[in-house]
């Protein structure tokens, strides 16, 4: 199933993404205006089945909910306003596999508001079956809880050249960090959280998710892959709290879910892919923002790998603005043993800056630390039905690898 938003403001078009299928179309202002969706495996549109959107609550925008389509195939589509189709802002996506397949997924976060420099160019050439977007989407950092700041926030994104037409031809699958969710280094307790929760569920599509206010965890599969992407600020606690077991980053909730979501798909997926926003390895640093602040929680999921016996998990993780790989050397943070009889660990691949000034955090990494912007990942998936091989790759702004890493998962 597909799932799709919508909207036109005054300043004209803008595109956004759908999750299962996240994409860009348009939006009429006017609840008057009948809007439909015209969507067809013809990119001439012929014969299109024409799908009736709903308005969002609140919101300047409508959905599309398209059932019924086939898995691995490429849908054209075209917003219709008032009975005039819009080819203008159309655009097309294709289903994931079911089953063995060989795929490749784009990785990258932290991107300057209404960025619109080459990097997405980029990635939309290398024609990814997904772009999952890992935090700081923009940097409005929005202090109050004010949904049409949000809104503003993200149609700013949305109007970029460059980010549109790659929204509107690739899957998405979105979660923030802190400067889209709040300010730097947001928990639980921002004042922005109610207005961020809101806004999210008006443009952006997703997998099922825990509730109207629950943190943006969710999962879905591609081929034998299972992605589970969890949410990194909307339930955390405050970095200045004791680094204890009652500390947590993902909350009771999230993190219950996450401890399932790993197990049942470990067994029965090839392949897992966590999507984390940020830094995972580290030494414990009382007050850190990333996992080295609430190395308790972080030493309880480690634990959590090695009991269960989890040797098929790969992560991806933002919010530094590098790119780094780990093979698994400094991943497995439990004091419980080794995971695998190589490197102990799982492999990592952390992907940013989109569009930002270079840092690094965390490490280290045993494939070396990339800072800069114009960077963003790769996941190659190769399946042949009985081994998978999955590479992980940094790439810079005209789409070259200039790390990469190689793994067999029978």
């Amino acid at each position: 199933m597909a799932v799709l938003r919508h909207r036109r403001p005054a300043a004209g078009v803008v595109g956004e993404a759908a999750a299962g299928r996240p994409d860009a179309v348009d939006q009429p202002t006017d609840d008057s205006v009948p809007a439909r969706l015209a969507v067809s495996t013809d990119p001439e549109l012929t014969g299109a089945r024409l799908v009736d959107g709903t308005r969002m609550d609140g919101s300047p925008v409508v959905g599309f909910d398209v059932a019924g389509l086939q898995p691995d195939t490429t849908y054209h589509y075209a917003p219709e306003l008032d009975g005039v189709l819009d080819r203008g802002v159309g655009g097309s996506f294709r289903t994931f596999p079911a089953g063995p397949a060989s795929f490749l997924v784009a990785f990258g976060g932290c991107a300057l508001t209404g960025s619109n420099t080459a990097v997405f160019d980029a990635i939309a050439e290398l024609d990814p079956l997904l772009f999952g977007i890992i935090g700081d989407f923009h940097y409005a950092d929005i202090d109050t809880a004010d949904v049409e700041r949000f809104h503003e926030a993200l149609d700013r994104v949305l109007r970029s050249p460059a980010q549109s037409a790659l929204y509107r031809s690739t899957s998405v699958a979105y979660v923030w960090d802190d400067h889209d969710y709040g300010v730097d280094n947001a928990d639980r307790t921002s004042a922005s959280r109610p207005a961020a929760m809101t806004a999210y569920r008006h443009y952006v599509p997703s997998y099922e998710l825990g509730g109207p206010s629950s943190a943006l965890h969710q999962a879905f599969t591609i081929g034998r892959v299972r992605f589970v992407m969890t949410d990194a600020r909307s339930d955390r606690d405050p970095s200045d709290l004791p680094d204890d077991d009652a500390k947590s980053m993902l909350g009771p909730e999230q993190k219950a879910w996450l401890k399932d979501e790993l197990v049942r798909a470990s067994s029965s997926h090839a392949v897992v892919v966590w999507i984390q926003p940020v830094p995972w390895t580290g030494r414990a640093e009382a007050g850190d923002d990333s996992w080295a602040g609430y190395s308790t929680e972080r030493r309880e999921l480690a634990d959590l790998l090695v009991d269960e016996g989890i040797a098929n998990l790969v992560m991806v993780s933002g919010d530094a603005h590098m790119v780094a790989i780990d093979d698994g050397t400094n991943t497995n943070l439990s004091d419980r043993g080794r995971l695998d009889t190589e490197t102990g660990g799982f492999p990592l691949l952390h992907v940013a800056a989109l569009d930002q000034v270079g840092s690094t955090k965390g490490g280290p990494y045993s494939h070396g630390e990339f800072p800069g912007g114009g960077r963003f990942g790769t996941v190659e998936v190769i399946d042949d039905g009985s081994t998978v091989e999955v590479v992980l790759a940094g790439r810079d702004w005209l789409g070259d690898a200039f790390v990469e890493h190689r793994l067999t998962i029978a």
